[in-house]
């Protein structure tokens, strides 16, 4: 704590023989911030006044006579019975006191008789609550100031030199306090020259401008350097100009800018390997392309051949029929058509397509089934067809074998289901769930065990056949009609 000064003019009056409450009593009333008091080797109260006792709304006359302990509370009579010993042996004694979140200065004199024994004292007490308030304020900025992450100086507006700085400073340069007191702001930034430095400054120092920010290097004790941003401002003090600056450290942020641009210029290296990957991409990708319509191309003209050989064959089939009277044999030859024709349709439908690999159920069904109907087309009678299949698709083997399925059921339906020679109803519906394919293919005709063992054919086998090759389960429900349901897994 700063001292505060100590009033000695009672001492002097006391020297040439003055009488001490005479004395006090000519200041006591009017005494600046506290009380004065005149205290006997009782410890009571001889005299005692001051502006201090306006401040509690106390009467000092009622402290007259009366002892210390009588009058005064425990907090402070304690420190002043303390220094007591001190006092009577002669001793002048300053000390601090507390009292009710206030703060006093109290300053003991001793009075001497003619034997030279002290027969009293005198006691002044000063607030210095205040003073105290202020003074932990300073230490508190004082503290935030040294501690402060960044670095902070206080040069001579005039010579430049080091006035003061924090201990992030010192750590940041390597400089002790001692020796960064002998240096210059242009010690710490060799980069400035002090004719061009000061014309920087110029209008900080003639008060145009509050703050003057730049960017420039510190150079550390070891002559080594880093980047710094510089705040400098201009500062009085008791009626001399400083310089005050606040410096952060940017070594971070310059390294972070060094590593975006290193992650920039990376970007741009792996941007034009992507671009040159992209283009020898395309290339191969072009290259693919033209070997699959190639590919494509091929399969077609696969498939073209291959319809066209059936095509042929179905002709000579034709004409075979064309030339034969004998009906069991016209009645193979026409079950044979529909068989080569199920299969040509599926190659006639692959050349309207991209894909080469898959049809579409649906329209192969549709187109199929309208084909069958048309060769069993006979006058007076009349077929009505139930039909719901799903758009979706299935691989070229399985649909060959449903075709080849779908051709045989619909010859029996048409041969045996409705002998009365009127027509029916015929049932075909497939859906798909998953990877699981369930297809419904019959009438509402004849049924019973006799449609099993009438059509216990050539073509009843083919019908297990095909759904053996086709990996399908097989059931056949013969209440109401007959109707076969097959079920198999796409995968």
């Amino acid at each position: 704590m700063n001292s505060i000064p100590e009033n000695d003019h009672f001492s002097e009056f006391l020297s040439l023989g003055a009488n001490p409450t005479l004395l006090l009593q000519l200041v006591g009333e009017n005494y600046p911030n506290g009380s004065i008091s005149l205290i006997d080797k009782d410890l009571r109260f001889v005299y005692t006044n001051g502006s201090g006792f306006k401040k509690f709304g106390v009467d000092p006359l009622s402290f007259i006579n009366k002892s210390i302990f009588d009058v005064l509370q425990p907090e402070v009579y304690v420190p002043i019975k303390n220094h007591l010993p001190r006092v009577f042996a002669g001793e002048s004694i300053v000390h601090e006191v507390a009292s009710h979140n206030a703060y006093f200065l109290n300053s003991y004199k001793p009075i001497f008789d003619a034997n030279g024994q002290v027969e009293s004292f005198i006691l002044t007490s000063q607030d210095i609550t205040e003073f105290k308030r202020l003074e932990a304020e300073h230490e508190k900025l004082q503290n935030v100031v040294k501690k402060s992450v960044n670095e902070i100086y206080i040069f001579d507006a005039d010579t430049f030199k080091v006035e003061y700085v924090n201990e992030s400073g010192l750590k940041n340069l390597k400089y002790t306090l001692q020796e960064i007191k002998n240096i210059t702001f242009f010690d710490i930034k060799p980069n400035f020259e002090e004719k061009s430095f000061k014309a920087m400054i110029q209008p900080v120092l003639h008060k145009k401008i509050e703050k003057l920010i730049f960017e420039t290097f510190n150079k550390r004790s070891d002559g080594t350097y880093y980047p710094v941003e510089v705040h400098l401002q201009l500062i009085e003090q008791e009626g001399k100009f400083n310089i005050f600056t606040i410096v952060l450290d940017i070594s971070n942020v310059r390294q972070y800018e060094m590593n975006i641009q290193e992650k920039k210029e990376e970007l741009a290296a792996t941007i034009e390997e992507l671009n040159a990957t992209t283009e020898e991409l395309k290339e191969q990708n072009e290259q693919l392309i033209k070997l699959l319509e190639e590919k494509e191309s091929l399969f077609k003209e696969i498939h073209h051949r291959i319809k066209n050989n059936l095509q042929m064959i179905l002709s000579l089939l034709y004409i075979k029929s064309q030339h034969n009277i004998d009906a069991n044999l016209l009645n193979f030859i026409q079950e044979t058509k529909n068989r080569i024709f199920s299969i040509s349709l599926l190659h006639e439908q692959l050349l309207q397509l991209r894909s080469i690999n898959k049809l579409n159920v649906h329209e192969y069904f549709s187109s199929l089934i309208r084909n069958i109907m048309s060769t069993f087309e006979e006058p007076g009678k009349v077929y009505t067809l139930e039909y719901y299949v799903e758009e979706f698709e299935l691989q070229i083997d399985k649909i060959v074998n449903l075709g080849l399925i779908l051709n045989e059921i619909l010859s029996n339906v048409y041969k045996h289901a409705y002998p009365e020679g009127n027509g029916g109803n015929i049932i075909v519906k497939g859906i798909k769930n998953g990877s699981t394919c369930q297809f419904l293919i019959g009438d509402d005709g004849k049924g019973g065990t006799d449609i099993l063992k009438s059509s216990a054919s050539y073509g009843t086998q083919l019908i297990h056949l095909f759904a053996e090759q086709l990996g399908a389960k097989l059931t056949v429900d013969i209440q109401n009609g007959t109707k076969y349901m097959i079920t198999f897994e796409t995968t």
